[in-house]
């Protein structure tokens, strides 16, 4: 099935789909405002880069207070490319594979984080927010 079929058949657009376990997401999780949430820090990671192919995009909600990881497939020959806007820091991704938002000591939280994420059909690109700190390796 063509990327364009997944978008206008799969129903996939526009849809909430809650993480509370680390997952890996697949071509069919485009569109999606992922909600990530749960009793323990979560990793949540990208389909590879080939099989998402350009075009490719979600949301990603954070909603408990854990240091949450978005990371790209290990097999994956993409990396991450963009900017996370933070309170504490403002941290580019050249080249990394992986974003952590941090949950801090002080007793602020990620609650509120977001981070949209979206494939070139050879990249994956981020941008974001986050009232915490995060880091970008």
């Amino acid at each position: 099935m063509t990327q364009e079929n997944v978008k206008s058949q799969g129903n996939v657009y526009n849809k909430n789909t809650d993480i509370n376990a680390n997952t890996t997401l697949d071509l069919y999780d485009t569109g999606r405002q992922l909600n990530v949430s749960g009793a323990a820090a979560l990793t949540v990671t990208l389909p590879p880069v080939a099989d998402a192919r350009a075009g490719w995009s979600a949301l990603v909600l954070f909603s408990s207070n854990h240091s949450h990881v978005l990371q790209i497939n290990g097999d994956d020959s993409g990396i991450l490319y963009g900017m996370m806007r933070s309170a504490m820091s403002a941290d580019a991704a050249a080249g990394d594979d992986s974003v952590t938002i941090t949950a801090s000591p002080m007793g602020s939280n990620v609650i509120g984080s977001t981070i949209e994420v979206f494939c070139d059909g050879s990249l994956w690109h981020i941008r974001g927010e986050t009232p915490n700190g995060v880091t970008i390796a």
